[in-house]
């Protein structure tokens, strides 16, 4: 009597340990990307930061000299604005309003600094100088200055009835919180909102990822 051979089993690939640390180094990069997401927008909700909207801020020459602080191109600063009537520029600094931080107030990187004269002329038989509409020059500088000057139109128009004064800086300003008349409450809620949508989001991610 023959004894059957026993039948022989399938063999079964052993797991491999590498494709699942791959895939769980994948899970981790994936992961740590969305941590760095996250911690870009809570970054932006502390500091409220609107990246890539610039706005023009007039820093007029008696603001600076009665109580300003002189800035530089870089420097990342907090002025309390009003809404400028002048086309040149969206707004103006105001250091006799609400202290800083408060509802009028801005914070943003300085993109660039010019200085912008005006030129004033005398009229015939008049003691006074007037200002001359549409006359103005901008030269950049790197620094905003403390003082503002004052001087005769030294140029080839050299004359008694005519002089340039330097009026203020132009400011290119890369704001970081809400405009005026918007409200900032409102904007750092719906900061946090998004944040917070985000992280759930990521965790639903990785949990779907582990799942699999």
């Amino acid at each position: 009597m023959s004894v059957p051979e026993p039948a022989s089993a399938t063999p079964v690939p052993a797991p491999d340990t590498a494709d699942d640390a791959r895939t769980d180094d994948a899970r981790t990069d994936d992961a740590r990307a969305e941590d760095a997401r996250t911690d870009d927008a809570r970054a932006g909700e502390a500091g409220g930061e609107v990246r890539g909207e610039v706005r023009r801020v007039f820093y007029e020459d008696w603001e600076m000299e009665c109580c300003g602080t002189p800035f530089s191109v870089g420097d990342r600063v907090t002025w309390n604005v009003d809404p400028a009537r002048d086309p040149m520029w969206d707004w103006r600094v105001n250091n006799h309003g609400d202290a800083p931080g408060g509802p009028s107030s801005v914070t943003g990187l300085v993109r660039s600094v010019r200085i912008v004269t005006e030129g004033y002329r005398r009229p015939a038989g008049s003691h006074t100088y007037e200002q001359v509409p549409g006359e103005r020059g901008l030269h950049p500088v790197r620094t905003c200055p403390k003082w503002f000057a004052e001087r005769p139109d030294d140029g080839t128009r050299r004359r008694p009835d005519h002089y340039l004064r330097e009026s203020g800086a132009l400011v290119e300003l890369e704001v970081a919180v809400p405009p005026p008349g918007e409200s900032a409450t409102t904007t750092a809620t719906e900061q946090r909102a998004g944040a917070r949508r985000k992280r759930t989001s990521a965790r639903r991610r990785r949990g779907a990822a582990r799942r699999r």
